[in-house]
């Protein structure tokens, strides 16, 4: 069968229902934590020799660092959005690809599948990209403080001020007032933007899957999981850095 636009409700819990998507996010979180806590017990020093694990982070890290330089041009900008981008772009590559692997591909409840692509979820792309515009209005108001942010929108200032000093330019301030709030528009937009765009494009990878392994299931599978995982990694890439450059716009100077 083909897969549903809505998650599916494998269980509930004092009547809340539990969705496969929100059983695949709570899977990533707790190997997040746990990746959390080995990794801080057994990191060293960067003068220490570095042991495999911590070689391939620092690799994670030289690696995110180099993508955040290219697009923002500042690499003491690059350092201070890495946490976010950076934990963004690494948790939607886990969200992109874990349900594809054994065993999280083979367990079901009900007849239901326990676990799904957790940004195949409309409700999980919607609040990470609302998170992600909420933090590039942070960042711009932490570089300009919060009216001088405000005033990129709202033009009133502009609008008095052209009452006080030259009228002729009152037209001309009330246009520029009604730009602002199409300003205001365009940055809530990028919400809708960001998250049809993951979602849309893992729906489509999971239906195509479906499809195709149901036409060609001897000589596609492998084949075609391995152009998902790829899809789902660019994916990642491309909303962190549709993020990155949102923040490099944000606090850049006129």
């Amino acid at each position: 069968t083909l897969p549903d636009i809505r998650p599916e409700v494998v269980f509930e819990i004092g009547g809340w229902p539990v969705t496969n998507s929100l059983m695949s996010g709570l899977a990533i979180l707790l190997l997040f934590f746990i990746l959390g806590v080995y990794i801080n017990r057994n990191v060293r020093s960067p003068f220490v020799i570095s042991g495999k694990v911590q070689v391939v982070l620092e690799i994670i890290y030289d690696s995110l660092t180099s993508l955040l330089n290219q697009i923002t041009g500042d690499e003491e900008l690059s350092r201070k959005i890495l946490p976010m981008v950076g934990t963004i772009l690494i948790f939607f590559v886990f969200a992109n690809i874990m349900p594809s692997l054994p065993p999280f591909n083979f367990i079901t409840i009900n007849g239901n599948p326990l676990f799904r692509t957790h940004t195949n979820d409309f409700n999980t792309t919607f609040i990470i990209a609302a998170v992600a515009v909420l933090f590039v209005q942070y960042m711009s108001v932490q570089k300009y403080g919060l009216l001088n942010h405000l005033g990129k929108y709202i033009k009133v200032g502009e609008v008095i001020s052209a009452v006080k000093n030259d009228p002729k330019k009152i037209l001309e301030s009330i246009v520029m007032v009604f730009i602002g709030l199409l300003d205001i528009i365009g940055e809530l937009s990028r919400i809708l933007s960001l998250s049809l765009r993951l979602f849309g494009n893992m729906f489509a990878a999971d239906l195509l899957m479906t499809i195709f392994l149901s036409m060609f299931a001897v000589l596609l599978p492998s084949t075609w999981l391995l152009m998902g995982f790829l899809s789902g990694i660019i994916q990642a890439v491309v909303f962190g850095a549709l993020t990155a450059t949102y923040v490099s716009l944000a606090v850049q100077d006129e």
